[in-house]
């Protein structure tokens, strides 16, 4: 509808930044899992390597995106976490490939996070008065 603006819950943002951050928790022992053979999943590195499917990618897209585009740590966030998704695919490739060894290395290696925290730390006292502010 033209000419009306979105109104949200105090806090909102913020629940829904807290709950797709907690959500990505834990990737590496479902990892882990499909490396040694104990998951039923079999994840496909192409799917994997999209930033858009998880709760953290579809929040950075959807509500994230309405609030925070302009902001410089939003997008250092949004690059961060399209990096970590291109990271977390080559652990099921090399799995795919039977490079177990290689695969636990990649998982050894670790999330790119500092912009996660670095994001909530500055955007979260602000996301419940609906602005982003250095």
């Amino acid at each position: 509808m033209a000419g009306r603006t979105s109104r949200r819950r105090p806090g909102a943002c913020r629940a829904g930044f807290r709950v797709a951050i907690n959500a990505r928790i834990p990737w590496k022992g479902r990892s882990r899992e499909v490396i040694d053979g104990t998951s039923r999943e079999r994840p496909d590195p192409a799917v994997v390597a999209r930033d858009d499917q998880c709760p953290l990618g579809k929040w950075l897209h959807r509500e994230g995106r309405q609030q925070f585009q302009r902001h410089s740590l939003f997008v250092e966030l949004v690059d961060h976490h399209a990096e970590f998704h291109v990271h977390a695919a080559s652990v099921p490739d090399q799995v795919r490939h039977g490079r177990m060894r290689e695969a636990l290395q990649v998982l050894a290696r670790g999330p790119h996070a500092p912009a996660s925290g670095r994001f909530s730390r500055t955007c979260w006292p602000n996301c419940s008065r609906g602005r982003a502010s250095a």
